[in-house]
């Protein structure tokens, strides 16, 4: 399992210490934690510390902006703030007892890697002074931040270094068994043949214009009832480019496969039947169901490389939780939210 920084991702971190931990490959909090437990409300003061792990503190400021850029520009709720803020700070302290291994077995990060990251997170801003006076804003200075891409880049040199160890070869016993136990995964499920008519809208489009397409689409759907042919009235007014000259036939398909306005309206009716004037993130639809198709078994060479992927990726992951346990248990955890 690889933690990595792409491009810009530096720049990222600048804007808040700890990105790095969403990124963690272990984000869920020890066991014993419930839900109730992470909505709790936040104690008031709130500390500066939140956590100290064998020592080492985790401060509240990393965990409030780490949880502030996982939540995403759309922000948070007041009540969702506690629970994000303490998902941090577990993240943190697994970032952290990771941190702790990988010196304790002398594991050395890649120092081209850092200090690209470094220039990286730089470049946005038109001189040093500039720079500094960024990292200010995050209580940093230019030694902090270095030493923040420090504790990521042994992290990221750890476990790659555990990946190497666990190899990447997978038997073709070991996938085939992973597809005979798991057959559903390689399953379509029950297909759906349908078309549809689409009368598209854009995010921000104003609720008049909105309107304004409904009442078109309702003037559709009337003809339909009245036995006008879909598919030509498809070709005269659906907004969908990929199936409109095709008289609004969509191509196949199963469940989750569709939006899911689209695809309830879909599983609801009877061959022959046509839908109501359905609302999706796209558009106005009205959606005829042509035929329900049996489900599909794919073979497995058809997906030997996702199965052999999956295996390592869980591989590690076993093993990641394994050290992690290792870890938990031997160490001094404290936390204060």
């Amino acid at each position: 399992m690889r933690v990595r920084f792409g491009r810009g991702a530096a720049a990222a971190l600048l804007l808040a210490v700890v990105a790095a931990c969403q990124k963690a490959p272990a984000s869920a909090p020890p066991p014993k934690i419930t839900q109730a437990d992470l909505d709790k409300p936040l104690p008031s003061p709130l500390p500066d510390v939140v956590a100290r792990v064998n020592g080492q503190p985790i401060l509240f400021r990393n965990a409030a902006m780490a949880s502030r850029q996982a939540a995403g520009p759309k922000g948070l709720k007041p009540e969702e703030v506690p629970a994000h803020i303490r998902d941090a700070m577990y993240k943190l302290i697994t970032r952290e007892l990771l941190f702790q291994e990988a010196v304790a077995r002398g594991v050395a990060p890649d120092e081209h890697a850092i200090e690209q990251a470094f220039n990286e997170a730089r470049l946005p801003h038109k001189d040093d002074a500039a720079f500094a006076a960024a990292l200010a804003t995050q209580g940093m200075d230019e030694q902090k931040f270095r030493q923040e891409l420090r504790v990521q880049y042994t992290v990221t040199a750890l476990l790659d270094a555990r990946a190497a160890a666990l190899g990447n070869q997978v038997s073709e016993q070991e996938a085939r068994t992973y597809y005979n136990d798991h057959q559903d995964k390689f399953n379509s499920g029950e297909r759906l043949r349908c078309r549809h008519i689409l009368f598209r809208f854009a995010p921000d489009t104003p609720p008049p214009r909105k309107l304004e397409l409904k009442t078109r689409a309702e003037g559709v759907l009337a003809q339909i009832r009245k036995g006008a042919d879909f598919g030509a009235l498809a070709r005269q007014y659906s907004d969908d480019p990929g199936s409109k000259d095709k008289g609004g036939e969509l191509k196949p398909f199963a469940k989750g496969q569709m939006p899911k306005a689209l695809e309830d309206a879909a599983m609801a009716l009877k061959p022959g039947q046509v839908s109501g004037v359905v609302e999706s993130p796209y558009g106005f639809h009205i959606v005829r169901l042509e035929e329900r198709m049996p489900a599909i078994q794919y073979p497995f060479e058809q997906f030997r490389t996702q199965i052999t992927q999956q295996i390592l990726v869980e591989r590690r992951s076993r093993d990641l939780e394994a050290l992690l346990a290792a870890l938990r248990g031997k160490a001094r955890i404290e936390t204060y939210l």
